[in-house]
């Protein structure tokens, strides 16, 4: 599948043109992450109820309470691939845990089987080791809706708070079929905030787990920009 970005790639220009301008900025009172528990992406945090987040490559989430977070992604809902997830906070101390459960499903023209998807269900734990610095892992399976394949994933996650308007993501992320194929994915994203907005630049590995009922193919893509811009209010 040709990746959109080769369509489009003053889309990724603008991108990289905010980041910047963005970079240099004065910092105003909401234009940084006050604490750890804000960084709900790829950490076993929650959002807080009624806070909303939403981006173009970040899916919609939405606190429906401070201890369950719903998201969908309305961009892939366009491309005929249905998608939800839910995630519940179990505990805070002494480290936050979660459990968590996705499904995508692709009816797109592009993907390689027919109503191609997952059914994840996965385990998240989050540990400030600092203000500043927050480890997060993940495990949990994966059902393949158009095969019987079953597989394990596992992900470990470091934020990184540099200054108050700086954020590192680092993701690296495995997957093993119960048969013993294996596959690694990671993300390295650099983020800065300016108000209610974030942007966000970096590298990916393989194809996000997100896209994949789409009909990425993890050979043809091993290394990808990746770029996005999100807010939350």
């Amino acid at each position: 599948m040709t990746l959109f970005w080769a369509y489009r790639p003053t889309i990724w220009h603008w991108l990289v043109l905010l980041l910047v301008w963005s970079s240099v900025q004065s910092p105003t009172a909401q234009a940084y992450w006050e604490d750890p528990s804000e960084l709900t992406f790829g950490t076993a945090y929650t959002l807080p109820e009624r806070r909303m987040r939403i981006g173009i490559v970040t899916p919609m989430s939405y606190g429906v309470h401070d201890r369950v977070t719903l998201s969908t992604h309305p961009i892939m809902d366009l491309l005929l691939a249905p998608n939800a997830a839910i995630r519940v906070r179990l505990m805070e101390v002494p480290f936050t845990m979660s459990i968590a459960a996705a499904y995508n499903q692709s009816f797109f023209p592009g993907a390689e089987n027919d109503s191609e998807g997952h059914i994840r269900a996965f385990l998240l734990g989050s540990a400030p080791l600092t203000k500043g610095f927050i480890v997060t892992v993940s495990a949990g399976i994966d059902q393949n809706l158009s095969v019987s394949q079953r597989a394990v994933h596992a992900t470990l996650s470091t934020h990184v708070r540099m200054g108050i308007t700086s954020l590192l993501v680092m993701q690296a992320g495995f997957t093993l079929e119960l048969e013993g194929k294996g596959a690694a994915n990671g993300l390295l994203l650099y983020a800065t905030a300016l108000k209610t907005v974030r942007l966000g630049i970096g590298v990916a590995v393989g194809p996000p787990l997100s896209l994949e009922a789409l009909g990425f193919d993890e050979s043809t893509v091993p290394v990808w920009p990746y770029a996005d811009v999100w807010w939350v209010f």
